[in-house]
């Protein structure tokens, strides 16, 4: 009886899926990543007790790229749904987060998206185990994935892209008012255009964000903008891949840019009642080699700055400097079964405070393989 019951609803299914997926095509696809990594954090001289410590971890790729999706296409319709798998057994959890929803509809003169993809501002240069090269934001990378209505148009040679996104979560500038509110009253918007010239690529992206910052006992607000301006270019000769990029920047912490050292923020200037808007520069390069099927060889380089003025007249303001690289070997062992070898080094070098002395704030390592199969 329960076996008749279960194939009854089998059929149904087949039955109502039927003239649906006569019109469409649907195609599935997955990767399970999981990674071996020694990382090591070093000793940080500006903190009392800090020492040098080094863990392994040994899990499925925690960054959520490991996945399962489906690809849906129908006449001028397509879609994508994606989800990643997120590993917490530290936490006592496993759990699944939401990599890609959308549908986008061909017009002909423009394509339109509504749901959560890539943001244009996403722009990796090499895509370390750590969250980039080395875990530095050199790159011009500042965006990730998130939910929007987008609107592609051909534009001569290359391709022009308009969005309204999801804006990040708002956050208060260091030192800001006790009773607080944040106001947001419009989207993060984003423009870009992305062209193929021959053997390259080129990739530009402006992305902006306002939001108010409210006193709630005065009920005064000031406002918070942050803004990027990003470029890419990646050149292909052969089995050569090389990369460039950079990005300038401005709050990108309370634009959301992760990764990145607490005092890389806006400050709040109580005396003057103004906002001390923190500003970011950044570059990074790097180049991929394919020696054969088998192996291939990837290495990249990246510095980023910070700096935001003093509520003091006349005082050296806040900076701080961080740098990173890497290098990464991969290794094809059959169809759809790769391993990926990293060394990187992440080097905080020195930050100061405003009126104050550069302080060295050290380095992090990290090292191992990550192994992935694709089915």
């Amino acid at each position: 009886m329960k076996k008749g019951f279960i194939l009854l609803i089998a059929l149904a299914f087949i039955a109502f899926s039927g003239p649906v997926m006569a019109a469409s095509t649907v195609s599935f696809y997955g990767q399970s990543w999981f990674q071996m990594w020694w990382d090591k954090v070093g000793e940080d001289p500006t903190v009392v007790g800090d020492f040098d410590d080094t863990d392994l971890g040994f899990m499925i790729d925690g960054a959520g790229v490991s996945r399962f999706g489906a690809r849906f296409k129908d006449g001028p319709m397509s879609g994508n749904v994606e989800m990643g798998m997120r590993e917490g057994r530290d936490n006592g959890y496993n759990s699944v987060r939401t990599r890609h929803v959308w549908g986008e509809y061909d017009f002909g003169s423009f394509k339109l998206l509504v749901g959560h993809t890539y943001e244009k501002s996403f722009m990796p240069i090499l895509a370390g185990a750590r969250g980039g090269q080395g875990t530095y934001r050199g790159e011009a990378s500042i965006g990730t994935r998130a939910s929007m209505i987008r609107a592609r148009f051909n534009a001569g040679p290359g391709e022009l892209v308009f969005a309204a996104i999801d804006p990040y979560d708002a956050r208060f500038p260091t030192g800001f008012y006790a009773g607080q509110n944040i106001d947001t009253t419009m989207p993060r918007f984003e423009a870009g255009y992305d062209v193929k010239v021959s053997n390259f690529r080129i990739q530009l992206c402006g992305t902006y964000q306002s939001y108010d910052v409210v006193q709630t006992s005065t009920n005064k607000d000031w406002d918070v903008t942050s803004y990027a301006i990003m470029g890419k270019v990646t050149a292909s000769f052969g089995p050569l891949e090389a990369f460039g990029g950079l990005y300038s920047g401005e709050n990108l912490r309370e634009f959301g840019m992760g990764g990145v050292p607490a005092g890389w923020a806006s400050a709040f200037d109580a005396a003057n009642q103004r906002i001390l808007d923190e500003e970011q520069f950044g570059w990074s390069i790097g180049a991929k080699y394919r020696i054969n099927q088998m192996f291939a060889l990837a290495a990249g380089y990246g510095e980023t700055s910070a700096e935001r003025p003093s509520a003091v007249a006349g005082q050296t303001p806040f900076e701080d400097d961080d740098s990173g690289w890497l290098i990464t070997a991969f290794l094809t062992v059959a169809k759809n079964f790769d391993i990926n070898f990293e060394y990187a080094v992440k080097d905080w070098e020195d930050s100061r405070a405003a009126g104050a002395l550069p302080t060295d704030d050290g380095k992090d390592k990290y090292w191992g393989s990550e192994w992935i199969l694709k089915f």
